[in-house]
């Protein structure tokens, strides 16, 4: 894309800052380890510039992939935050795993930490610092992004009215073309299409966004081939009556691909989400063995039967496996009734009712974790039969499946999870799965923590 010289200025400030807040960063970590703490070493200077070159280099290369060096002319402040700290915690996680697995001498972990800490307030407080810089010179009426409307139908008044709602100013619209009257009911500008190219030339519009729907498509090539011989920053909307749910958009072959219903994690975000549930599931599988051996024995001598319930569920893309649970029902129980339990359900084991009401049969699933059938985190899995019947009837459902299952999620975490509304779970699954991040998945696990594994609709 190109850039006008204002937005060339905001990018390089942007990088400047960025690269000087690292820097800071590492050298302030380094000097609380070695210099202020006792039994510093000294003579590790030039190691530890040599190692902020990567680690500058890899924050760097995580800011791009977040689109942080992007005029953030459509971005609101919480948003252009929130990838910052995306960025910083990605980046960190990838260095850690090259210093361990790479270098052949180690790194002080008590410098990471300082690192981890002072990057993770100073970069997001210099990103603050310069969004209220460039606030402040939009409130006076400098540094403004003007955009020009041209086409109509309900997509092109959806997006003037989102942009026109927006609470942070920047956003200028100058003029709405082919508006069919919808521009003086929103208080904009109408052009006329004859006069388009002499208006863009004068107003010099920082972003021109087209639309039209179906029957007037034409106009929407006429109007790109018109304004495009000049070099504009054009942004097109899409006309879809149909819910994404979240996409992408790939290039194959020269022509774009939108790819919908594509939940919030790249390649490097299932790899960084694997590494931790790997962690997490060994972690976890270890320290509570005692706990798992104290429920395995209990299992065994309350009922007859085996320990371990194994039940086919479906995860990521339809895939079927087999997930683990310790057994609270008497044996056979589902040849009787194959539903969802209810209050006071005589198949259930009175330590059965105990396990299911704490969440502790859940705990075998951290094998599911490590073999990778389910994430630590995400929609909870549920049986064949019920997806099949629950894909017919709820809308959206099925798109549950574009992100692998969890042991804990969204929805259950807000309560809804056992015997509650399976539309209001299916609305925290797409949340979830379009807003995924990985200070998301860590939210999710305090709350798990914090709100207990007690529910009140476990049975």
């Amino acid at each position: 894309m190109l850039f006008t010289h204002r937005d060339q200025k905001i990018i390089t400030t942007l990088g400047i800052t960025d690269t000087l807040s690292v820097i800071f960063s590492w050298y302030m970590a380094y000097w609380l380890r070695f210099h202020i703490m006792p039994g510093g070493e000294e003579g590790l200077l030039p190691a530890y510039t040599l190692l902020l070159s990567v680690m500058l280099s890899i924050t760097i290369i995580f800011y791009i992939r977040e689109q942080l060096y992007e005029i953030p002319s459509f971005r609101s402040w919480f948003r252009n935050t929130l990838s910052v700290f995306k960025a910083h915690f990605k980046s960190l996680a990838i260095f850690i795993l090259f210093v361990y697995f790479v270098l052949p001498f180690q790194v002080s972990r008590l410098t990471l930490a300082f690192y981890a800490i002072l990057a993770g307030i100073v970069l997001p407080i210099n990103r603050i610092l310069l969004f209220n810089h460039l606030l402040r010179r939009r409130k006076r009426g400098l540094s403004l992004t003007s955009l020009l409307i041209v086409g109509n139908g309900y997509h092109v008044e959806e997006f003037v009215e989102s942009m026109l709602a927006r609470d942070e100013p920047g956003l200028r619209i100058i003029g709405w073309i082919d508006g069919n009257g919808s521009a003086k009911r929103h208080g904009v500008q109408p052009v006329e299409r004859s006069s388009m190219l002499n208006f863009v030339r004068q107003a010099k519009p920082d972003r021109i966004v087209i639309g039209y729907d179906g029957e007037k498509r034409s106009l929407l090539e006429e109007s790109m081939r018109t304004l495009e011989a000049d070099h504009h920053h054009i942004f097109l909307i899409p006309e879809f009556e149909y819910n994404l749910i979240g996409y992408t958009v790939e290039e194959v072959g020269g022509i774009p691909l939108i790819h919908t219903h594509s939940p919030g994690l790249r390649p490097y975000d299932h790899f960084i989400k694997r590494i931790a549930d790997i962690g997490m599931s060994i972690v976890g599988l270890i320290l509570l063995s005692p706990l798992l051996l104290t429920i395995s024995l209990l299992v065994v001598l309350t009922s007859r039967g085996p320990i371990l319930y194994n039940q086919t569920r479906i995860t990521l893309d339809g895939r079927r496996f087999s997930m683990h649970k310790f057994r609270t029902m008497k044996v056979d129980a589902d040849q009787v009734h194959s539903g969802w339990t209810q209050k006071d359900d005589e198949r259930i084991t009175w330590l059965g009712r105990f396990l299911r009401q704490t969440s502790l049969d859940e705990l075998p699933q951290l094998w599911n974790v490590l073999k990778g059938d389910m994430s630590v985190v995400g929609p909870r899995p549920e049986r064949p039969h019920l997806v099949e019947h629950f894909k017919e009837a709820i809308p959206n459902y099925i798109y549950r499946h574009r992100m692998k299952s969890g042991i804990t999620g969204w929805a259950q975490v807000n309560g809804w999870r056992g015997n509650s509304s399976i539309r209001r779970r299916i609305e925290y699954d797409i949340y979830y799965i379009e807003h995924w991040s990985v200070l998301l998945d860590f939210k999710i696990l305090l709350m798990t923590f914090y709100k207990g594994f007690v529910n009140e609709n476990a049975y």
